[in-house]
C-alpha cells in the first residue's frame, strides 16, 4: 500500500513537470523578444507576476527558484531587472493570463495589422510548449468589417490551471471574443459610437460581423 501511494505521488509530480518546462520556455522567449522590441518591458513584468503567482498556487508549488533551477544566473538577472514580480506574486493577484501578455508582446513586435505573422509567432511558440499548463489554444480576432486592412484586435481564449485533471476557469475574464470586441470598441471611436445598446436581430448581426474569426492555434 505504501509503495502504491509513493508510486502515485511520483506519477503526479511527473505530470506537473510541464508547468516548469512551459514557464521557463515562455519567460526566456519573452526576454528575447523584449531585447528586440522597444517599449515591451512592461509585458515581461506582467508575465513574471502571472507565472510566479500560478506557480505558487499550483500543487506542487513551482516557486521562481524551482522554475530556474537549471539556470540560476537568469534568476539573479531577473531579480535585479524585474524586482516587482518577486515582491508581489505572493500577495497580489495578477491581472490576466500569461498568454495574454505573450500576445501583446507579439502584436507590438509584428504590428496590429499583421495577423498572419502574429498567428505564426504564436504557433511557433506553442510548438515548443507542452499542453495543459500556461497556454491558450484559441485566439479571437476582431476588426472593422467595412475596412479590410483595418487594425486587428486580438485576444486569447480562457486559460486553465490544474491541481488535478479538472479545468478551472479564471474569474478575472475568460472570454476571448468579449475581450477582443472590447479592444475594438476601446480603440475605434466610430465603432463605439455606432454600437447600439438595444438587443435586436439587426444589432446582433452587426455584432457578429465585428468578430472576424476564432482561430485554433494548434490546428496547423
Amino acid at each position: 500500500m505504501v509503495n502504491n501511494r509513493r508510486g502515485e505521488q511520483e506519477d503526479f509530480l511527473k505530470s506537473q513537470e510541464p508547468f516548469r518546462h512551459n514557464a521557463f520556455k515562455i519567460i526566456t522567449k519573452m526576454l528575447d523578444w523584449c531585447n528586440m522590441t522597444e517599449g515591451s518591458k512592461k509585458f515581461v513584468d506582467e508575465i513574471l507576476h502571472s507565472i510566479f503567482f500560478l506557480g505558487k498556487i499550483n500543487k506542487p508549488q513551482f516557486l521562481p527558484e524551482m522554475i530556474f533551477a537549471d539556470d540560476k544566473q537568469i534568476l539573479e538577472n531577473l531579480k535585479e531587472r524585474y524586482p516587482k514580480p518577486f515582491e508581489l506574486y505572493s500577495t497580489q493577484l495578477p491581472r490576466r493570463s500569461p498568454f495574454s501578455c505573450v500576445l501583446d508582446m507579439i502584436v507590438l513586435q509584428k504590428g496590429q495589422k499583421n495577423e498572419n505573422q502574429i498567428l505564426q509567432s504564436l504557433r511557433d511558440l506553442l510548438n515548443e510548449l507542452k499542453s495543459r499548463f500556461l497556454v491558450s489554444s484559441t485566439i479571437c480576432v476582431s476588426q472593422k468589417s467595412n475596412i479590410p486592412n483595418s487594425d486587428r484586435y486580438l485576444h486569447v481564449h480562457f486559460w486553465t490551471e490544474s491541481r488535478t485533471d479538472e479545468k478551472a476557469e479564471w474569474a478575472y475574464g475568460n472570454c476571448a471574443e468579449a475581450e477582443s470586441v472590447s479592444n475594438l470598441l476601446k480603440n475605434e471611436k466610430d465603432v463605439k459610437e455606432n454600437a447600439q445598446p438595444t438587443c435586436t436581430d439587426e444589432n446582433r448581426q452587426k455584432a457578429k460581423e465585428r468578430v472576424d474569426i476564432c482561430i485554433n492555434l494548434r490546428s496547423h
